[in-house]
């Protein structure tokens, strides 16, 4: 199960970070422990990093305290996020 499960992953990833770098609207939906949280990180700061200026990505998650987690997460990394 782990195999797949990291496979699945890692093609879901990749998929979908292609998908944002051609400059397609992207829905994820997957179930826990399937890499949600480290493709809502990994778009912007790879966007920052290729392009040389902040981009902003929204993110719809019913998890109030995944997101508080995500903000700390992004603010130590010195981006800008705005939450409410």
């Amino acid at each position: 199960m782990h195999v797949i499960k990291m496979f699945i992953t890692a093609v879901c990833v990749i998929f979908l970070i292609d998908k944002f770098f051609e400059e397609k609207d992207v829905f994820v939906s997957l179930p826990t422990g399937y890499g949600k949280s480290f493709i809502f990180q990994a778009i912007p700061v790879i966007a920052s990093l290729v392009w040389k200026k902040p981009y902003t990505i929204f993110i719809v998650s019913p998890l109030e305290a995944l997101m508080e987690d995500q903000v700390q997460y992004l603010n130590g990394l010195n981006l800008t996020v705005p939450s409410s």
